[in-house]
């Protein structure tokens, strides 16, 4: 389902690519952009020294997420269901006269 992590060791990712990195010492990923030879996350950024690999990020965002077109296709085939002879009103809360 993901891609596979690159050692940061063995090449370094596109200038503006976006990437899930992960850094020397730390356990969990964070998101952001390589470029000008720096890692940059949404509040710091990090030389390259200081990340052990790093994963592209667009590519597993685009695999997990349908199409929106196919997606509109299926809500709007789905069955509707007739709210016309309900007892209650919109709300759904009934209230003793």
């Amino acid at each position: 389902m993901y891609a596979d992590w690159n050692q940061s060791s063995n090449g370094l990712p596109r200038e503006g690519q976006q990437i899930e990195f992960m850094l020397d010492y730390r356990s969990v990923a964070m998101e952001g952009t390589y470029d000008h030879q720096v890692f940059h996350s949404h509040w710091a950024e990090y030389t390259v020294d200081r990340v052990r690999s790093w994963r592209n990020l667009v590519q597993e965002c685009d695999r997990a997420t349908p199409p929106r077109n196919q997606a509109e296709r299926v809500l709007s085939s789905a069955p509707r269901y007739d709210t016309s002879h309900d007892p209650l009103p919109l709300g759904g809360m009934a209230h003793a006269a």
